[in-house]
């Protein structure tokens, strides 16, 4: 039963769209329902009546609070709708359970035909072993663990937790319809049928039993592990671009292609083979090629394994050419394509490396690119660094593209690899960030699973980031292809030619002036950057652990693509900010006098956080935070309070107030910032003078940047030479002077001295902003990028 389709007549008013969020409320229950989902989904196990409810919440804390002690907490309620009362007639032969207990009495009740196991709790469930050979079994809980110890008729499963499926019953038929599964079988299970049905899957299947047939009906990612010694698998029609990795040297694949394209089989994420359309064959070691060197006009598949291969919007090569790559097959950097750069330490971001030009550093070996870190103590104990950079300014400069790199990254505390690009000229719009840059693969050495892609813009400095989290692989161990598609209007993110992230909304400024015309300051020459940093204000430092004889940044190849040509015809997007009510005393923060004890790991209101070598903890008691600091660390935010979500009025003006004290005279410094901005800072960073005695504090700002839905407010304790305890209380942000929507932009003077507006002309449409055309007779006017000043 879906009840959001529902329509619900709420208290506050026929018609009136609440604020924050709505959800179900179960209440006399005869049916067994227990629960609704947050979508009001509602699961009846037996035959009887229920009531149901909406009821809305102004934020999921208050939403949590009132789960925990519905009649002490109803005051969180903002509006509720009437009681619906449901009769529910029993479907016979259908059992459907939410718990271990009520799975137990359903397995043994003959009366039931059909079992399916949902919930949205973390639950582990244990089937016992037993021959339910009547029963089949559906399981529909995408946070449960299950271990199966019984044979059904049929096991259907549609989504589980994606770490574990552990199999050991015998004769099972598996229908996988989960998107994302891993799935261990025993080696004392022998399953009849593995059958992967959902578009676009990963299945990552450890087989140390049996199985006898894999079939495959929709093109997936098949990752295969484990100690059994052989597997057939059926890839039929309508799986076209199904991939299959095996990471053991025991299994040997039977593959029978039936689909109507290829099968790709790798080893590892390398050594690509291709099973032909209607082709039957075994695969070994010995089958294998030997060379993994990737074609130039195909993704190379040494990857993750961890997203679909087929997915339309995965990277495709349709179109482009290969305008230039180097697969560094030389005996050294070729420097008629590539500049070294030289940087004293500390150049950028406090990192610890001095940039050099040394083949000690830098150099070309056995067909790869490496650039090595290189720490050096000398007889006093001082430590330095160096390490490498290098790109291709006015070498190879493109204008949109596909650009990649294959390559291996370091691991270690403090290493931050990385391929970018940067504008050539970075006068055209202005210095950094309104120039623009693109980072295509960032990953920090004490966590290399994690990869992040970035662009940064604007003024103030705005970035938009996506990151990709390999499961059981990382960054460091194997070979992976990173690669940008950069179009007029969208920048895309693939590793191993999966994408990972778009972004298509960004802008530039130039001092003293307006917005420069979209897409500006992505339609203009870049260049390419790999680097390898040590230290730094993002990564953090070595430390004791961190090794540096074998650490190195290994780059295998640099490409790119392009295409005949781009539109440049495109526009902005434009983004619709809803912006959230404050509470009935116009305070837009939650828990703001601390009554309630919160779990302050959470993203839902108040969040406590340490970074860059801080050591502290945060607790709530008695109306207040106290935060009690073992290590200041090393920047403002290595002892961190904030809180998200905060909605901000462009133009209107706000009053930022706490009371706040120390158990010695101490500082902190408070803000409120752009945490989807790149950080920018709405009200500019105070510091706060804290003494024993408890004060209160007062700031005020007006929001001058556009209307933003998730504003935050920080208060960040780190790197300050006292480490006395803080006692914070009575936190509020309130609008003290609305905007004024009849203001007009008030014409002075630009920063630069002048005072004609788009002098440059590089703002507004066609990029004649202020300007106005009288054209009396039909004279063609136009700017081109060469024009601008």
């Amino acid at each position: 039963m879906d009840f959001n389709r529902i329509i619900i007549n709420t208290s506050a008013g026929k018609g009136k769209k609440t604020q924050g969020i709505t959800r179900w409320e179960i209440g006399s229950d005869t049916a067994g329902v227990e629960e609704a989902s947050s979508k009001g989904i509602v699961f009846p196990t037996k035959e009887g009546e229920f009531k149901i409810r909406a009821v809305s919440f102004q934020s999921k804390l208050k939403y949590n609070l009132w789960l925990k002690d519905k009649k002490a907490n109803s005051k969180y309620i903002t509006a509720a709708s009437d009681w619906y009362t449901i009769r529910v007639l029993e479907s016979e032969g259908l059992a459907i359970v939410h718990t271990q207990q009520q799975l137990d009495k359903a397995l043994k009740s003959e009366a039931f035909k059909e079992i399916a196991i949902v919930t949205n709790k973390e639950e582990k469930f244990v089937i016992n072993k037993g021959d339910y050979l009547t029963k089949s079994l559906n399981v529909d809980s995408p946070k449960a663990d299950v271990e199966n110890h019984g044979t059904f008729k049929e096991i259907t499963i549609n989504a589980i937790k994606d770490t574990t499926w552990i199999e050991y019953a015998n004769g099972n038929i598996i229908h996988i319809l989960d998107k994302n599964l891993s799935f261990t079988v025993d080696k004392n299970s022998e399953i009849k049928r593995i059958i992967i049905d959902s578009l676009d899957s990963v299945v990552n299947l450890e087989i140390n039993g049996k199985v006898e047939e894999i079939k495959v009906l929709q093109p997936s990612q098949i990752n295969l592990s484990g100690n059994s010694k052989n597997v057939s698998i059926s890839v039929e029609t309508g799986a076209e671009g199904t991939v299959i990795d095996r990471s053991s040297a025991t299994i040997e694949l039977h593959i029978d292609n039936k689909s109507g394209k290829p099968v790709i089989v790798t080893k590892n994420k390398t050594n690509a083979q291709t099973i032909g359309i209607g082709e039957n064959k075994t695969i070994n070691d010995t089958s294998l090629p030997t060379t993994t060197s990737p074609s130039p006009t195909k993704p190379s598949t040494g990857g993750s394994g961890d997203g679909p291969v087929a997915n339309p919007d995965d990277l495709s090569y349709e179109g482009y050419e290969l305008k230039w790559s180097d697969e560094f097959n030389g005996t050294s950097l070729n420097k008629d394509d590539w500049n070294v750069e030289t940087h004293e330490v500390g150049w950028v971001n406090n990192e610890l490396q001095e940039y050099v030009d040394s083949e000690q550093n830098i150099f070309v070996d056995n067909g790869n690119l490496v650039i090595k870190p290189i720490k050096s103590v000398a007889d006093n104990g001082a430590v330095t660094y160096t390490s490498g950079r290098v790109n291709t300014q006015n070498k190879h400069d493109y204008i949109y593209g596909l650009f990649e790199v294959r390559a291996k990254v370091p691991a270690g505390k403090g290493y931050l690899p990385a391929f970018w690009l940067m504008a050539t000229d970075e006068n055209l719009y202005g210095q950094w960030p309104r120039c623009g840059e693109i980072d295509i693969m960032e990953i920090m050495g004490q966590e290399t699973n994690k990869l992040y892609g970035t662009v940064h813009y604007g003024n103030p400095h705005s970035e938009s980031q996506g990151t990709y989290v390999l499961k059981k692989d990382n960054f460091a161990d194997n070979y992976h292809t990173f690669s940008c598609e950069w179009e007029p209007g969208k920048i895309r993110w693939y590793v191993d030619g999966i994408l990972y992230h778009e972004e298509r909304d960004w802008y530039s400024t130039t001092v003293g002036q307006g917005t420069v015309t979209y897409p500006a300051p992505f339609d203009q020459q870049f260049y390419m950057i790999l680097n390898l940093a040590v230290g730094g204000n993002w990564v953090g430092n070595p430390d004791a652990t961190t090794d540096f004889d074998s650490a190195a940044y290994v780059i295998d190849y640099v490409k790119v693509y392009q295409k005949d040509s781009y539109d440049e015809n495109v526009t902005r997007p434009i983004k619709e900010v809803v912006l959230r009510d404050p509470d009935n005393n116009g305070n837009y923060i939650n828990n703001g006098d601390f009554s309630i004890i919160e779990d302050l790991n959470n993203d839902d209101g108040w969040k406590f956080m340490t970074a860059l070598e801080g050591e502290a903890v945060a607790s709530i008691s008695n109306n207040e935070i106290i935060i009690t600091t073992s290590n200041a660390g090393t920047v403002d935010y290595s002892v961190q309070l904030v809180q998200a979500d905060i909605p901000l009025e462009k133009g209107a003006t706000y009053t930022v107030s706490f009371d706040a004290k120390a158990s010695e005279a101490r500082s902190l410094k408070v803000a409120v910032k752009a945490p989807d901005r790149g950080y920018t800072e709405y009200m500019t960073a105070k510091t706060v003078e804290l003494t024993t005695d408890k004060n209160a504090y007062v700031y005020e700002f007006k929001m001058e940047s556009d209307s933003d839905s998730n504003g935050r407010l920080e208060f960040n304790m780190g790197a300050t030479a006292s480490t006395a305890d803080i006692y914070i209380s009575n936190v509020s942000i309130k609008k003290t002077k609305p905007a004024d929507p009849s203001q007009k932009e008030v014409k002075t003077i630009l920063a630069d001295g002048n005072y004609v507006y788009n002098g440059g002309f590089q703002e507004g449409d066609a990029y004649l902003a202020y300007w106005e055309i009288i054209n009396n007779v039909q004279a063609s006017v136009s700017v081109t990028k060469e024009n601008m000043a």
